[in-house]
């Protein structure tokens, strides 16, 4: 005989959603549900004070998940962008140069050309004069040269762009890029008592066979503390022959 389907659910799931272009894997959730809801219409009439029938208006099942690690696939399926590998150019910031004693910095890597942006002056390809400055790329670095008011020590904050490996991976997105649908399989572990120290007794896994997915994709937080990374959906009617919407299995670990 069965052991009776009886337990609980205290931890976030793991996820495997399949997509037409690819397979997510979410095994460092932070949290997960399945929410089933539905509205209805009341229908009364005469002096009754009893309703005559509650015919079925809307339905949804919606999937949140938040996963505790950062997926580049999870970012391309939240938003609808495309993967891409091949060379880019990449914005530097924030750093601190010091003017050396011939009015000039030296970025120590090689600046694409043109790109390089300093508050309230113009880059020029002449003589410099007071608000321009010089760049010259050499082979693992670029001297960007200052007239003589910009005096040594003066700490300058540029902004640059430099050109990335040919293996770089990044997410490519157009005006049109949406996300797509794919099958959700969620799967809890169940245990046997309310303890997460206690033993997991059997696995249940929902299978919602084809859902929207959300663009619900964010990134950032709180200074010096993990982000977490939502991914949300919405069940859609599957058109399977069978007319199946969703399942829901329990394995037991133990017979």
């Amino acid at each position: 005989m069965a052991k009776e389907q009886l337990g609980f659910i205290i931890d976030a799931p793991n996820v495997l959603v399949k997509t037409s272009t690819k397979d997510v894997i979410i095994d460092k959730a932070d949290s997960g549900s399945i929410a089933f809801s539905g509205d209805t219409i009341d229908i009364s009439g005469g002096w009754s004070a009893s309703l005559l029938a509650k015919i079925p208006k809307t339905s949804k099942i919606e999937i949140k998940i938040s996963n505790a690690e950062f997926s580049m696939d999870q970012m391309a399926i939240g938003t609808g962008a495309s993967i891409v590998v091949g060379a880019t150019e990449y914005n530097r910031f924030g750093a601190k140069f010091p003017v050396n004693v011939t009015n000039a910095i030296v970025i120590p890597e090689v600046v694409v050309a043109g790109s390089i942006r300093i508050n309230g002056m113009a880059e020029v390809t002449t003589v410099v004069a007071t608000g321009q400055f010089k760049v010259t790329i050499a082979a693992d670095s670029t001297t960007v040269q200052f007239f003589t008011d910009i005096v040594q020590n003066t700490e300058i904050i540029p902004s640059y762009k430099v050109a990335t490996p040919a293996t770089t991976v990044s997410l490519s997105a157009s005006v049109t890029s949406v996300p797509g649908s794919g099958e959700f399989v969620v799967s809890y572990p169940i245990y046997e008592s309310e303890s997460v120290d206690s033993n997991i007794w059997a696995y249940g896994q929902f299978i919602i066979y084809k859902a929207a997915i959300t663009q619900s994709f964010t990134a950032g937080g709180n200074y010096k503390s993990a982000s977490k990374f939502d991914l949300s959906a919405t069940a859609l009617n599957p058109q399977r022959v069978d007319k199946k919407l969703w399942d829901f299995i329990i394995l037991p670990e133990v017979a």
